[in-house]
């Protein structure tokens, strides 16, 4: 095997290690944001399903509440929907977790 075909391989393989920690190091920065977040995001859950939410939809809706209060929470749509995004990212992880841990 001549020395330019390992020089172009040891070359690729490099660009792979490299990239590959990079995402890494992103994915990880993000996992701890992810976990660090994890808290607020059950009080949402648990808010959204609680009287409090169908309080303060009823005052939205009787106008009682400042019109510019930015209340997206208060549609059922937009919180329906980040909580399925919640389902599918965590499916994401497993599935990605598990190709990781076979090395398909």
């Amino acid at each position: 095997m001549e020395n330019k075909d390992k020089i172009e391989r040891i070359t690729e393989m490099e660009e792979i290690l490299d990239k590959s920690a990079d995402i890494f190091a992103d994915v990880n920065r993000v996992l701890d944001e992810l976990e660090n977040n994890m808290k607020r995001y059950n009080k949402l859950d648990k808010y959204y399903n609680s009287e409090n939410w169908f309080i303060d939809e009823e005052a939205y809706r009787e106008g009682k509440l400042p019109e510019d209060l930015k209340c997206g929470v208060l549609s059922e749509d937009l919180a329906y929907n980040l909580f399925i995004e919640n389902n599918n990212i965590a499916i994401r992880m497993l599935e990605i977790a598990t190709k990781m841990l076979k090395r398909d």
